[in-house]
């Protein structure tokens, strides 16, 4: 009798976790990071003058990129790592997707570049791969990106999933680069032709009515057949807790 508790012991626990995870998580891809970096701003067209952005403005939304640095990831930002500060036998062992052919797909993304005062947003995944390739909208939770969809008609193998999220100004701004991260790349001159007085200096910085970012590709993997089923974590508990309290009381009755 005994032996019939421990079984069933084990049993639960087996398909407690036969379940395989969506994302599988490896040591990391390794990214190098600069010294270089350019900022991005959203400006309001009240800082514009004639010779380009005023040197007092005001910005909605600032962001910097750093030279070398993702601005878009297509899975968790922990799957990546900073190589600087690994050792030199550092192995680039990435997270990759996968799923069974009955499976919600289910991925998740970060957006290290975001400008959450921009009235419109586009975030699009693609799913490709042997021939086959797909545009899936997105949502966000700010930074966060999200697609939660059915599974299409797909044969098993390997794809690969990426994420482009464009924002879009608004009425009355544009999207500013400054390229260098410095504030000495000023455009100088009269606003008004002839008129001295009218003497000024402006950043002379690349404007924009919208921004896009793209991550890299990513590995998602598509098993053949049906997902085997797994016991949800509450019911495994129950059981556990139940199987627990009869091995207890067969142990007491035996005494």
């Amino acid at each position: 009798m005994n032996r019939m508790f421990y079984l069933l012991l084990v049993s639960i626990l087996f398909f407690s976790f036969c379940a395989d995870a969506a994302l599988i998580r490896g040591g990391g891809k390794g990214t190098e990071s600069s010294s270089e970096a350019q900022n991005f701003y959203r400006i309001a067209d009240t800082y514009i003058d004639a010779l380009g952005v005023k040197p007092g403005f005001s910005a909605t939304d600032r962001e910097t990129l750093v030279n070398g640095n993702i601005s878009l990831f297509a899975v968790p930002t922990d799957c990546y790592v900073d190589v600087t500060i690994m050792p030199p036998d550092f192995e680039n062992d990435p997270c990759y997707y996968q799923f069974y052919q009955n499976e919600l797909l289910q991925f998740e993304g970060y957006m290290a570049m975001y400008f959450e005062n921009a009235p419109l947003m586009d975030l699009v995944w693609t799913l490709s791969g042997g021939g086959y390739s797909q545009s899936f909208s997105g949502t966000n939770e700010e930074r966060k990106a999200f697609l939660d969809t059915t599974m299409p008609i797909l044969a098993a193998g390997e794809y690969q999933i990426s994420l482009m999220v464009t924002f879009y100004a608004g009425t009355g701004y544009k999207f500013y680069t400054d390229p260098t991260v410095h504030s000495d790349n000023l455009n100088c001159g009269e606003l008004t032709p002839g008129d001295q007085s009218s003497f000024s200096c402006s950043y002379n910085w690349g404007a924009a009515e919208s921004l896009s970012f793209s991550s890299n590709l990513e590995k998602v993997v598509i098993l053949a057949g049906d997902k085997p089923l797994g016991i949800p974590l509450p019911a495994t508990a129950a059981l556990l807790m139940l199987g627990g309290g009869l091995l207890r009381w067969r142990i007491r009755k035996q005494q």
